[in-house]
């Protein structure tokens, strides 16, 4: 008795772990959040170089990494853009990704976001 208890509260334990669908399974939320947290940063730094004085010519490097990170995001939504992530499926996930980056200045990067089809 006390044997199948075990087994039917391990079956139920196991069953809740992971994402569950359609929620993006929690290695490509990862890199989800990895992506927009780059993006993030990007956007702050661009922020920064067009708010300080300019001493040579402006840094690339905002740019280069809201380009790698909205890549990295696009990778993850063409495997399944209707897995939820934190309430929103990716394609909204990168729609709204792909606005913030133009609001920040940095349009070119959302290149890879755009809705193919």
């Amino acid at each position: 008795m006390r044997a199948r208890h075990a087994s039917a509260l391990l079956a139920i334990c196991l069953a809740g772990c992971g994402a569950q669908p359609p929620q993006a399974p929690t290695a490509y939320a990862n890199r989800v959040a990895s992506a927009l947290e780059g993006i993030t940063l990007a956007c702050g730094e661009n922020a920064q170089q067009r708010a300080l004085p300019q001493f040579g010519p402006p840094s690339r490097a905002p740019e280069s990494e809201a380009a790698e990170r909205a890549l990295e995001l696009a990778h993850v939504v063409k495997h399944n853009p209707a897995w939820v992530y934190q309430g929103s499926t990716l394609e909204e996930v990168a729609a709204s990704a792909a606005e913030r980056l133009h609001e920040c200045g940095l349009g070119a990067a959302a290149r890879p976001l755009r809705r193919r089809g």
